[in-house]
């Protein structure tokens, strides 16, 4: 579904977090909150394992690439060392998001709602390495995600 990411693959530890951020009101996406509200942590980490546990595909609506903005965004993911905390294949680990291959239009929505301060985690780490990026800078990390 457009501007929805696929938890399909994704870290347990992430998912998890996210539907406790839901739950708890920290998060403010209506329609997760409602999904969870009245949930258990146990019930939150089933349904984790259960995403976690489902093949990661890319979204079958991929853009084609596009050479010049795939390499761009390549130089921008070296360049804010996203291999760092996503893992060097941007796969993720614990609470840090499996972001390769995810959908690129809620890649963009996501990037600038860090950058923009509309967005936390449960740290601001992302919301300092989106400062100062452009809107240009977003779409061409966000398609070289997509596209891995």
């Amino acid at each position: 579904m457009p501007d929805i990411p696929s938890l399909a693959g994704q870290q347990p530890g992430f998912i998890t977090l996210q539907l406790v951020l839901f739950r708890e009101g920290l998060r403010d996406v209506p329609a997760m909150v409602a999904a969870v509200e009245g949930l258990s942590d146990s019930e939150l980490e089933d349904l984790s394992a259960h995403f976690a546990a489902l093949p990661h595909a890319a979204p079958p609506d991929r853009a084609q690439r596009r050479a010049a903005l795939y390499d761009n965004g390549a130089a921008l993911v070296t360049q804010l060392r996203c291999g760092i905390c996503h893992l060097p294949g941007l796969t993720g680990q614990n609470q840090v998001p499996h972001i390769a291959g995810q959908r690129e239009d809620f890649l963009v929505a996501t990037l600038r709602a860090y950058r923009d301060d509309r967005r936390q985690g449960s740290d601001t780490q992302m919301n300092g390495v989106m400062r100062g990026l452009n809107d240009s800078d977003i779409d061409a990390i966000a398609h070289y995600l997509s596209q891995r």
